[in-house]
């Protein structure tokens, strides 16, 4: 039997410092999320399958181990005795602020019995990690599975404790194996990023996804000057001809996944599709929320809101949008880029996918990730963009 400790792909609290352990989460990257991808793709490509799954209970470890199985129909075990270390008193601050306010020569002072933060003692987390391993190790007992274990840096505290050759830093998205045999438990890799490397140079020689992105056409709320985000109105008849103008081009290609947002403008264009276009809904493809500012009348945004109503009249400029109570640019911009990947992946390798969304949500998102692209004003009307993607990146085609 072996077992695969894996700590999760790059987060957010990486980037910024954050100390984040087992009080709570902070989402991957896109970069994490990418290099969990390859990992699994690396590890396939080495002969590498799994029979059994198990996680942290944070997010960040769940997230990447879903991403490394890929599509492997494994149900991944949540344990509670595998998350992070506890920061204590320094959780969810950043590092200036700990060396600032408790200066030390020695950082594992923070993870002893007379810790300044209150911090987990490393040897109480030696303690419940290594009982999780236990509880994974006699739940297999006597068989030669794979396992998967998605864990955090702070793995190292309990290799190496048991193991002479472990060491302190594990990389994100780092693979250190355990074999279990008869006459006991060996260290076999610590550390290792090979698989990861592996798997980055296949991603790389894929064929990208082609994405096609449709616009709704013109509405009742736009066409009378109303702002119009999540809230909902008809076509204009103008617009339906325009609608069904631009399905009648692009339905002369083949699809392999067709995605639509949930608002009503978006499935009444997707109802104009042939019955052989079976599409999915998702509310990831929705318009941007401008909360108590929807339905607002344009000329009123002026006065009250001019930054939003140049941004509205322009479709351009709303990343740095936020409203009283609707969603940040940036959160916008990431919501929809989630969906379009997950559509990509669905699709595979050189396939082509279909997406029916909006204006302003497509601008936000190419303003965050295609910052080069000449998108103001394309999508005045009905528009269609084209897009590829291929090693997490997207790039525009059209």
């Amino acid at each position: 039997m072996k077992i695969y400790l894996i700590r999760h792909g790059e987060t957010y609290s990486n980037i910024k410092n954050l100390l984040i352990g087992g009080g709570g989460n902070a989402p991957l990257t896109e970069r994490g999320r990418h290099a969990a991808m390859a990992l699994g793709v690396g590890l396939r490509e080495k002969g590498i399958f799994f029979d059994f799954a198990y996680s942290s209970t944070l997010g960040r470890a769940y997230e990447t181990a879903a991403l490394v199985l890929g599509k492997d129909n494994i149900d991944i075990i949540q344990i509670e005795g595998l998350k992070d270390v506890g920061w204590g008193l320094a959780e969810g601050h950043d590092g200036e602020w700990l060396d600032s306010n408790y200066p030390v020569d020695d950082i594992n002072l923070f993870f002893s019995e007379n810790s300044p933060i209150e911090a987990e003692t490393a040897a109480g987390f030696v303690s419940r990690f290594g009982n999780a391993l236990d509880e994974i190790v006699v739940k297999h007992k006597g068989t030669d599975a794979n396992i998967l274990v998605v864990a955090h840096s702070s793995m190292a505290f309990y290799l190496t404790a048991v193991f002479k050759e472990a060491g302190m830093h594990l990389d994100n998205t780092s693979v250190s194996i355990l074999e279990y045999e008869k006459e006991g438990c060996r260290l076999l890799t610590f550390n290792d990023t090979s698989y990861l490397e592996t798997g980055k140079k296949l991603l790389e020689a894929q064929r990208a996804v082609r994405l096609t992105l449709i616009m709704n056409p013109l509405t009742l709320f736009q066409e009378a000057k109303i702002l119009e985000g999540r809230s909902d109105s008809d076509f204009t008849p103008d617009g339906e001809l325009a609608g069904r103008a631009l399905l009648d081009q692009v339905t002369k290609e083949h699809f392999d996944v067709v995605s639509v947002s949930s608002l009503g403008r978006a499935q009444k264009l997707a109802a104009m599709l042939p019955d052989s276009y079976a599409y999915h809904t998702d509310p990831g493809l929705d318009e941007f929320f401008f909360g108590s500012l929807e339905t607002m009348d344009i000329l009123r945004l002026k006065i009250e809101y001019p930054q939003l109503e140049r941004a509205v009249m322009e479709i351009k400029g709303f990343l740095e949008i936020v409203t009283p109570d609707g969603e940040s640019g940036e959160i916008a911009a990431y919501r929809f880029r989630n969906s379009l990947v997950n559509a990509a992946e669905k699709a595979g390798p050189g396939g082509e996918v279909l997406i029916i969304t909006h204006p302003y949500i497509c601008s936000v998102f190419m303003e965050k990730y295609l910052p080069e692209s000449d998108y103001k004003g394309m999508m005045k009307d009905v528009c269609r963009v084209g897009l590829s993607y291929k090693a997490d990146k997207f790039e525009r085609l059209f």
